[in-house]
C-alpha cells in the first residue's frame, strides 16, 4: 500500500500547483501505479494502441481512461489528490507510469518506498516502515529506511530498539496498529525519553494513547488501520467530557463526517457513543503529539525526583528505585494524604496503596525546591541515602545553631561538643511545637486552557500561578466537572492521569473513619529526627536510616500531655540521637505543593 493521506501535505502541494502549476510532464513529478493486465490491454484498445506501441510512445503520451477500482495508486497519492481540487474536472490527468500486478512483492515495495520530489517521510513513517521490515526480516529495505535518518535519529533509535529498552519499545510499536497516530512521533526527542529513566509512567502514557483511540472502535484491528491521520490531528486535545465547548465541537466533526471518513455515518455515531460516555475517553483526547510535547513538563519534574534516589543495575528506574525504598512503619493500615501545605488527613490502605499514594505525593512535591520533595518523601516511607542527606541540611538546626553562637561571646565562652550538638538538637525540636495557624479558604480560580496548544507541554507561567493552591491529592483525584471552557486545572488533572493513572477507587479521596480529615501540623521549617531503625531494616552506605517517631514525624502533639511533658519527651527523643546527626548546613523551605506546578 502506498502512503497514507497526510491532508496537511495536500494543502502544501495545492498552494504550489496554484502558484506554480501542476508540471504534470515533468518526470520528476510522475506517479506509479499497477493494473491488471486485463484492464491495461482494454484502456489501450479504447485509445487505438497496443501494449507494445505504449512502450514505444516518446513524443507524446497517449491518453488512457480507467476506472478508479482499476488502478493502484503505489506512489504519488498527495500529487493526484491536490490535483483533483486544483484542476477543473476537464483537465485532470496526470502522467503515469504504469507497472503490471504481477511484479514481484520486493519490486512493488520499492516502488511505494521511492519519494522522488515528494515531502520527505516523517519519523512516524520511518519508524513503522523500519519496525515493518524488522519483523519481516527484510535487511534490504530495513536499510533504505534507516538511511533516511540523520545519524542523531539513527542512533536514538537504535537505542529505543536495543534489547535495554524492551517494554517501552513495545509500548511504541503497540501503536503501529493506529495508522494516524505517527505525525506526532518525534526521533531526535527519544533521547529525552530514554534519559528520564521513568519507563513506568512513558508506558503507562503510550498504552493511554492505544487505549484511548483501540476503544472507539471496540479494539477491532481491521477499524484501527482506518483511523487516519486527519483524524488525529483534528481531533487531538480537545476535551468533549470536560468542556462543553469541546463536546460541541467534536461531536459536529464526527457525526459530520470531517473525521473518521473512512467509517460509515452508523459506526461515527457509535464512535461519538463511545467519546461520550466511556471511561476510557475522559479528559484530554491523547496522541503521539501529545506524549511528546507533555514530556517536556514531566522532564521538570523528573530532574528533581531523581535527586532523592540512587539508580543502579537493580534499580534502573526512577519508580523502580522508590519502590524498593519504601519502609512501612506503625502506619496502622493507613495512607498519609496531604490536603494542603499544613493539613493532612488518613485513609485505610493495603502497603501497595500506600506505595502508590506515597509515590504519587513525591511528584506532586514543589520540585521548584529540592528539600520541598525530601521531606514528604521521608513522611510518606521512603528512605533513600540521598533523601536523609537533604534532611540534614534542615535550617531549623543552622537557627538553633546560630542562636548559641550568638548568645555568648565566642572569645569568652565555648560549648562542649557533644553538649553543643545535644542543645542544637533540643531547640530545633522545640520548633517542632509550632502549631500552624489555620488558613484562609483558598477561592477556587483557576486558568482557562481554550487554546489548544495551551493544553499539553509546560504550562505558561500565569497558569501556574492561578492553580498552584488547588494542586493537591484529592484535587487530581476528584471526578472531571464538565464546563463551558476546559481549565487548565482539569489539564493538570489530565495530564497527572496519562502518566500515572487513575486511582484505585480504595485511593479515592476520603477520609478514614478513625481518622475525620484534620490538621497535622508540620513546622515549615522542622525536619525531625530518626528514631533507632529495626534490626531487620537495612543499612546504606554506613548511613544510619531509620524511621520516625510518627507523633513527630507529623508534627502531631498528644492532647493529654502537658506542654511541659511534651518538651520533655521531644528533648529526650533527641538527646537519645544526638550522635548520629553530624552538624551539616545547609538551605531548607518546605513547599509541598504538587505536581505540575513549578
Amino acid at each position: 500500500m502506498g502512503r497514507e493521506i497526510d491532508h496537511k501535505n495536500v494543502e502544501r502541494l495545492r498552494d504550489i500547483f496554484a502558484k506554480d502549476g501542476c508540471q504534470r510532464l515533468d518526470i520528476r513529478n510522475h506517479v506509479t501505479d499497477i493494473v491488471s493486465r486485463q484492464h491495461l490491454e482494454r484502456a489501450c484498445r479504447a485509445a487505438g494502441l497496443t501494449p507494445e506501441e505504449l512502450k514505444t510512445c516518446q513524443s507524446q503520451y497517449p491518453r488512457l481512461l480507467f476506472r478508479r477500482h482499476q488502478v493502484q495508486c503505489l506512489h504519488g497519492q498527495h500529487r493526484l489528490k491536490a490535483a483533483e481540487e486544483t484542476l477543473p474536472p476537464s483537465d485532470r490527468w496526470w502522467t503515469v507510469d504504469i507497472y503490471l500486478d504481477d511484479i514481484s512483492p520486493d519490486l512493488r515495495t520499492a516502488l511505494i518506498d521511492e519519494y522522488s520530489n515528494e515531502k520527505a517521510p516523517t519519523d512516524g513513517e520511518v519508524y513503522r516502515k523500519i519496525r515493518q521490515y524488522q519483523h519481516e526480516a527484510n535487511a534490504l529495505f530495513q536499510n533504505r529506511w534507516w538511511t533516511r535518518l540523520s545519524p542523531n535519529k539513527a542512533k536514538r533509535l537504535r537505542q529505543l530498539t536495543s534489547p535495554d529498552n524492551t517494554h517501552l519499545c513495545a509500548a511504541f510499536d503497540a501503536l503501529l496498529a493506529i495508522p494516524g497516530l505517527w505525525n506526532g512521533m518525534s526521533l531526535g526527542l527519544l533521547n529525552t525519553v530514554l534519559a528520564l529513566k521513568c519507563d513506568e509512567e512513558l508506558i503507562h502514557y503510550l498504552t493511554h494513547v492505544k487505549n484511548f483511540w483501540a476503544t472507539l472502535v471496540n479494539h477491532d484491528r481491521t477499524r484501527m488501520a482506518l483511523i487516519d491521520l486527519h483524524t488525529v490531528d483534528t481531533l487531538q486535545l480537545y476535551a468533549p467530557r470536560a468542556s462543553k465547548v469541546d463536546r460541541k465541537t467534536v461531536k459536529g466533526k464526527i457525526l459530520g463526517g470531517e473525521v473518521f471518513s473512512n467509517f460509515s455515518r452508523s459506526e461515527r455515531a457509535a464512535i461519538w457513543e463511545k467519546i461520550r460516555t466511556h471511561e476510557m475517553c475522559d479528559g484530554i483526547i491523547p496522541s503521539l503529539h501529545t506524549f511528546f510535547r507533555d514530556i517536556s513538563y514531566l522532564e521538570l519534574c523528573a530532574n528533581a525526583v531523581k535527586r532523592l534516589v540512587v539508580l543502579n543495575k537493580q534499580q534502573l528506574t526512577v519508580r523502580s528505585a522508590l519502590v524498593h525504598s519504601f519502609r512501612s512503619r506503625r502506619s496502622n493500615g493507613s495512607c498519609l494524604i496531604q490536603t494542603s501545605e499544613t493539613s493532612f488527613r488518613r485513609q485505610p490502605g493495603s502497603r501497595d496503596e500506600l506505595i502508590s499514594s506515597g509515590y504519587r505525593q513525591i511528584w506532586m512535591a514543589d520540585e521548584s525546591v529540592i528539600h520541598g520533595m525530601a521531606t514528604p518523601a521521608k513522611q510518606l516511607g521512603f528512605r533513600t541515602p540521598p533523601i536523609k542527606a537533604i534532611l540534614r541540611q534542615s535550617p531549623d538546626h543552622q537557627i538553633a545553631r546560630a542562636a548559641l553562637l550568638k548568645a555568648r561571646k565566642p572569645d569568652h565562652y565555648h560549648y562542649d561538643h557533644e553538649t553543643f550538638e545535644s542543645l542544637v538538637e533540643q531547640i530545633a525540636g522545640y520548633f517542632a511545637l509550632a502549631v500552624p495557624n489555620e488558613a484562609a479558604p483558598v477561592a477556587h480560580i483557576t486558568g482557562r486552557a481554550i487554546q489548544l496548544k495551551e493544553r499539553c507541554g509546560v504550562p505558561q507561567e500565569q497558569t501556574q500561578h492561578l492553580d498552584r493552591p488547588h494542586i493537591f491529592f484529592d484535587t487530581l483525584h476528584s471526578a472531571t466537572v464538565s464546563q463551558r471552557n476546559l481549565s487548565s486545572l482539569e489539564v493538570r488533572r489530565s495530564v497527572y492521569y496519562a502518566f500515572f493513572g487513575k486511582p484505585s477507587p480504595t485511593t479515592s479521596p476520603r477520609a478514614s473513619p478513625g481518622h475525620p480529615s484534620s490538621s497535622e501540623p508540620l513546622s515549615p521549617l522542622f525536619i525531625p529526627s530518626d528514631v533507632p531503625r529495626s534490626e531487620s531494616e537495612p543499612a546504606y552506605d554506613n548511613m544510619s536510616i531509620s524511621g520516625s517517631d510518627e507523633a513527630s514525624f507529623h508534627g502531631r502533639q498528644d492532647r493529654s500531655e502537658t506542654p511541659e511533658e511534651q518538651h520533655q519527651r521531644q528533648g529526650d527523643r533527641w538527646h537519645r540521637h544526638q550522635e548520629r546527626q553530624p552538624a551539616r548546613v545547609g538551605v531548607w523551605g518546605w513547599r509541598a505543593q504538587a505536581l505540575w506546578l513549578l
